[in-house]
């Protein structure tokens, strides 16, 4: 009972009432690519603002557009001086939206970074303005600038990297206010070779404080080994201190790594899928926390799935024999208000498929990448009890050389529930599947769309929560594209 009380309190507010949902959609139009890229990039009083491109990584050729409340479209028009430029990154703000661009100066042979002003209308309202410059690491480097606003919209950090001595790195990061005056600022070495580390993600405070959660390639250990990748934790503070947190263990494979600021414990979290195998398999999580803002360890430690879990997932026969799972990787991580916190992840792999085709009777050999989505699992954990409960989602989906275009699942997180969203493949009825996970841990399905005529799928990856109750999905419906806006 105790349990159930403090389960009460799951999720960190957003919401207060439990009322069904609205549905409203833009006007469908026709697709202008085999699959049209889209990102919700914010909303203010004027309305919802979206980026579109032909390529997945929306850096050239976009298009922005903004929809009212009703989705109805007020403009469509492509972003302004594009040519020899990137898009960085854009966010919207209560006057207009702010562009960061990036290109490659001929005269100077640097890498630049500047910033762009556009009017609620998308139109600039002055010049752009240059804020940073970077050495390319070799003739065909496009920079690696990356930008991150976080959620109060106060600060952006912005972290780019340069070759260093001895075939390692520089990482630079520096955080700007919203006025984008700096504040700090840290140009740091790391002891990876060249482009062999990645930045798994990125996340600035209230207070601009920066935490980067980086997998690199550790040369000294052998190729198969736990420590050959490992997971770093980096934390700058307002004083531009730097402290690296290492969270393998020599045994132990890291993988899935996610993190998130817990505003309402001061702390950060970071999870991740851990083995004792191989990077392929997992046995349980990890989980990793500090204190903010002294940055102080408060927990190290790894989490083995229940043989319960094991069981709804991989069957009687794997839990019997304890074995590591396969193929699973985690997509969200939220917080809850007693200090405890839920993974949502999945079944995902890529399979690569030779085929054989024929040109005027000669024999030709491509091949083609499987994107294969399966199971959704959900795990609850206690501030000081471990693994609490699990549930799984039975989901099947696959496609063929479209990044899962039309796969995996999204969630809209409200105060006292979460709704989680994703295509049914399985019966193939054009319709979207909607769970709800109530603080309860009852979890009901819903049926939405589901044989009304229109053969619908959602976007998930693509798809943005705007407020407390909605979340806007690309969709396309009947084959044409239009957006759905789903009021909780």
């Amino acid at each position: 009972m105790k349990q159930r009380l403090i389960f009460l309190l799951l999720f960190v507010g957003l919401s207060e009432t439990a009322l069904p949902q609205q549905v409203e959609w833009s006007s469908m139009e026709r697709f202008r690519n085999k699959t049209a890229y889209n990102r919700v990039i914010g909303s203010n009083e004027h309305g919802y603002y979206v980026l579109r491109s032909k390529g997945y990584d929306i850096r050239h050729n976009v298009i922005i557009e903004r929809y009212r409340e009703s989705l109805g479209m007020d403009f469509s028009k492509k972003l302004p001086d594009m040519r020899g430029t990137e898009l960085v990154n854009a966010f919207v703000t209560e006057i207009g939206i702010v562009l960061w661009k990036s290109r490659y100066n001929r005269q100077t042979e640097k890498l630049e970074l500047f910033i762009e002003h556009l009017d609620t209308e998308g139109e600039p309202t002055g010049r752009p303005i240059p804020l940073l410059i970077a050495q390319p690491r070799n003739y065909s480097d496009d920079g690696d600038f990356s930008v991150t606003e976080n959620q109060a919209g106060t600060h952006y950090v912005v972290t780019y990297s340069e070759m260093a001595p001895e075939g390692k790195s520089y990482l630079n990061v520096q955080v700007f206010d919203r006025r984008l005056e700096r504040v700090s600022s840290r140009r740091q070495i790391l002891e990876f070779e060249g482009k062999d580390f990645e930045i798994n993600q990125i996340l600035v405070d209230s207070l601009g404080q920066v935490f980067l959660l980086v997998s690199g390639v550790n040369p000294d250990m052998k190729k198969g080994t736990p420590e050959r990748i490992g997971i770093h934790l980096f934390a700058m503070n307002t004083h531009s201190d730097w402290f690296d947190f290492y969270l393998n263990f020599e045994d132990t494979y890291i993988h899935s790594p996610i993190m998130v600021l817990d505003d309402s414990n001061d702390r950060v979290l970071v999870s991740g899928l851990y083995s004792l195998l191989n990077r392929k398999q997992c046995k349980g999580t990890l989980e990793f926390a500090i204190r903010r803002p002294d940055f102080q360890l408060l927990r190290h430690t790894f989490i083995p799935f229940s043989s319960e879990f094991v069981r709804d997932i991989g069957g009687p026969r794997a839990a019997e024999k304890e074995e590591e799972l396969q193929d699973f990787v985690i997509r969200y991580m939220v917080v809850r208000s007693d200090g405890g916190y839920l993974l949502f992840g999945e079944e995902f792999s890529i399979a690569q498929q030779s085929y054989t085709y024929y040109v005027n009777g000669i024999a030709q050999v491509s091949s083609r990448s499987v994107y294969n989505y399966g199971k959704i699992f959900l795990l609850s954990y206690g501030p000081t009890q471990g693994l609490e409960w699990s549930k799984v989602i039975s989901k099947g989906q696959s496609s063929v050389n479209d990044f899962g275009y039309y796969s995996s699942f999204t969630i809209c997180r409200r105060k006292d529930r979460i709704h989680i969203l994703f295509n049914d493949k399985l019966k193939g009825n054009g319709g979207v599947l909607n769970y709800t996970l109530y603080t309860d841990q009852v979890l009901e399905e819903e049926m939405l769309f589901g044989n009304q005529g229109a053969f619908i799928s959602i976007v998930p990856s693509e798809s943005k929560q705007l407020d407390a109750n909605t979340v806007l999905i690309p969709t396309s419906k009947d084959r044409k594209f239009a957006f759905l806006k789903l009021t909780f």
